[in-house]
C-alpha cells in the first residue's frame, strides 16, 4: 500500500500537480481503486505517472472523519432487558407457587385451610398477572429501543 501511495504521489509530482499531503494521500488511495489496476503491475515510469495525472480531477479538500455511530447498546436498553428478564423471572415463579397453592387448596378438607390456600392461589395469581405486564412492557421498550 505504502508503495502504491508513493508510486501515485509522485505521478502527481511528475505530473506538476500542487496539493496538500493529506489531499494528496486521499487522491491516491481513490486512484489506486478507480486504476483497477495495481501500481506494481505498471511497467514503466511514465506509465506511474499517468495513473496521478489520470486522476487529476478528484475533488480536492480536506478529509472529514466519518461520524461516529451510536452503539444500540445503550444503558436505557440494558435497563429494559433486566426489566423483561426480571419479571418474566417473577411471573414464572409466582405462578408455580400459584398453581401449588392451588393443589393444596384442592387437596384440603378444613374450610379455613381451604380458604387460606384460596388466598395464597389468588395473591399469586394477581403477582403473576402483573409480572407478565411488566415483561411485555420490557419486552416492548426493549423493542424499540434496538429498532428505533
Amino acid at each position: 500500500m505504502f508503495l502504491a501511495a508513493s508510486l501515485v504521489l509522485l505521478g502527481w509530482w511528475l505530473a506538476g500537480e500542487a496539493a496538500a499531503l493529506d489531499t494528496l494521500l486521499v487522491r491516491s488511495v481513490q486512484a489506486r481503486y478507480l486504476e483497477r489496476t495495481a501500481p506494481s503491475q505498471v511497467s514503466n515510469l511514465w506509465a506511474k505517472a499517468a495513473i496521478g495525472a489520470k486522476h487529476r480531477n478528484l475533488a480536492p479538500g480536506p478529509v472529514e472523519p466519518a461520524p461516529q455511530r451510536q452503539s444500540k447498546l445503550r444503558p436505557a436498553l440494558w435497563w429494559s432487558a433486566g426489566l423483561a428478564l426480571a419479571a418474566g423471572g417473577t411471573a414464572w415463579w409466582s405462578g408455580r407457587r400459584a398453581d401449588r397453592a392451588y393443589d393444596q387448596y384442592l387437596h384440603s378438607a378444613g374450610f379455613e385451610r381451604q380458604r387460606e390456600q384460596l388466598r395464597r392461589a389468588r395473591h399469586y395469581d394477581r403477582l403473576t398477572g402483573a409480572a407478565f405486564v411488566f415483561m411485555e412492557a420490557g419486552i416492548v421498550l426493549s423493542t424499540y429501543l434496538v429498532f428505533f
